[in-house]
């Protein structure tokens, strides 16, 4: 979509906690803070441990621990178990990087050539073509969803 721009909402750090700009800035944001934002709302400790193990996987960086402690056994092998599941899910996903370094939300749709499609796919593709969506209601368009569905569906 040529129309649509990267943008992201101003933040600074100051002394760990974050603090919104209230600034929409352009381009991508210089790191993650869904961690701080889901903090500030409150989610539990465990989850936002979990969260700091996926998101330092992801960037491939060491976790930076807020403060020095000395893990346990049982700590270190919880930590090295869920590094590996991550770098299992990370390969698995295959995820795509954007050049900018950020992860891509979404993948390059798959384009399917009009000659493997059959006749069901053919005619519901016409009918979507065809589709006045600005004079349908929101319910009309669900019950025309259904019915493509149902027609899809069909052995």
């Amino acid at each position: 979509m040529d129309h649509l721009e990267n943008v992201h909402v101003g933040a600074i750090e100051k002394d760990g906690h974050l603090v919104f700009l209230h600034k929409m800035q352009t381009g991508p944001a210089d790191k993650s803070y869904g961690i701080h934002v889901a903090r500030l709302a409150g989610m539990p400790d465990q989850l936002l441990s979990r969260a700091d193990v996926i998101l330092a996987s992801l960037e491939g960086q060491a976790k930076q621990a807020p403060e020095a402690k000395v893990a346990t056994e049982d700590e270190q092998l919880t930590k090295t178990s869920e590094t590996s599941q991550v770098d299992q899910v990370s390969e698995s996903n295959n995820l795509i990087m954007e050049e900018n370094g950020q992860l891509a939300l979404f993948e390059e749709p798959q384009v399917v050539p009009a000659s493997k499609l059959n006749k069901r796919q053919t005619k519901v593709l016409d009918q979507l073509s065809d589709l006045d969506l600005m004079g349908m209601t929101p319910l009309d368009l669900m019950n025309q969803v259904y019915q493509w569905q149902k027609q899809l569906r069909k052995k």
